[in-house]
Formats: C-alpha cells, sequence, structure tokens
C-alpha cells in the first residue's frame, strides 16, 4: 500500500510541472512568432520609408541633363570604397590603425571599430539599394503612385557597374602588385639570410 501511494503521488506531482513545461514552452513559441512578425513589420516599414525617400529624391537628383551617368559613377565608387574599408575592418586578424595611432603604437577600441564598421556597411550598401529602389518594380505598374518610371535610372545603373567593376579590378590589381612585391622581398630577405648563415659557416669550418 505505501509503495503505491508513493507512486500514485509522484504521478500525481508530476502532472502539473509536465503542465507547466508545456506552458512555459508554449509562451516561448508564441514569443519567438510574435517577435518574428515584429522583426518582419519593421523591415517592410524600413523598405517602403527607403523607396519612398528614393522615389521622391530620384527625380530631382537625376533630372539634370547627364547626371544619371555622375550620379551612378559616384555611387559605384562610393559603394567599391565602403566594401574596402568594410572588409579591412571586419578582418580576422587585426583592426587597422590610423595615421595617428600607428605611430604610437595604439590601435582603435573595438566601439570605434564597430561604427567605423557599420558607416562602411552602409557606404558599400546604400548606394546600390538607392540604385534599386529608383528602378521601375516588377509589379507595379506606372499608374500607380510611387511606381513611375524615373528617366535615367537604367544609365544610372549602367554607370553604377561600369565604375565600380573599373575600380574594383584596379584595387585588385594593386593588391596582387603589393602582395608580389612582398613576396619578392620575403625571398630576398630569406636569400640573404641563407647566404650569411653560410658564410658563417665556412668560416667556422676554416676556424
Amino acid at each position: 500500500m505505501g509503495l503505491t501511494d508513493r507512486g500514485s503521488g509522484a504521478s500525481r506531482t508530476g502532472e502539473p510541472r509536465s503542465g507547466a513545461s508545456r506552458t512555459r514552452t508554449g509562451f516561448g513559441v508564441a514569443a519567438a512568432g510574435v517577435a518574428v512578425v515584429a522583426a518582419a513589420a519593421v523591415v517592410f516599414l524600413a523598405l517602403g520609408t527607403w523607396r519612398r525617400f528614393v522615389r521622391t529624391t530620384a527625380p530631382a537628383l537625376l533630372g539634370w541633363p547627364g547626371a544619371p551617368w555622375v550620379v551612378g559613377a559616384a555611387l559605384g565608387l562610393l559603394t567599391v570604397i565602403g566594401a574596402t574599408y568594410l572588409l579591412r575592418f571586419t578582418a580576422p586578424t587585426s583592426a587597422p590603425a590610423s595615421p595617428s595611432t600607428s605611430d604610437s603604437g595604439a590601435t582603435p577600441s573595438k566601439p570605434v571599430v564597430g561604427i567605423a564598421a557599420a558607416a562602411s556597411a552602409v557606404a558599400a550598401f546604400g548606394p546600390l539599394m538607392y540604385v534599386l529602389a529608383a528602378l521601375p518594380g516588377r509589379n507595379c505598374p506606372a499608374y500607380r503612385q510611387g511606381c513611375e518610371h524615373i528617366d535615367g535610372t537604367w544609365s544610372a545603373l549602367a554607370a553604377y557597374v561600369i565604375s565600380a567593376v573599373a575600380l574594383a579590378a584596379l584595387l585588385r590589381r594593386r593588391h596582387t602588385t603589393r602582395a608580389e612585391a612582398r613576396r619578392a622581398e620575403e625571398r630576398e630577405r630569406l636569400r640573404r639570410l641563407r647566404k650569411r648563415g653560410g658564410c658563417k659557416s665556412r668560416a667556422a669550418h676554416r676556424s
């Protein structure tokens, strides 16, 4: 009887615990769903606000003669420069030191590096998002408000791609040239060390 009572008591106490755990799991799933929905709403609201901003400013920015090519080229250069600094600041080795801090040997703090990386990300992706948002939408008819065709958008996109690819190729070539020069200097340094070591070994052998 005692064992039976004890077992039944354990089962009775286990039921509320399992019910409480299921309740906590349900609340956790519901909270995660609400967070996902809220995040999606914020993203869609931000994208809509950004598109309205672009559709409002792009006609005035691209309305001048030759402006689409100039604006597109400038945005392409800004994207490549921003991406270059973003890769530099997010490199796993170490944060780059500025000229003022390189002499003293100090390195920027993590908040400074984070702010610089965030600014570089904005400079890298902002121009691309601006150019893409100025293009007519696929499922957005021209007669609807906010879907009007903006003159010069395709020219701006072409200039953006050309300037970005050209600058990226130049920076890549510069990086490759510097890397080859560093490898050549390293090979020369090792050759001198081996030559110096050989001279010392021959001198020791003669003595």
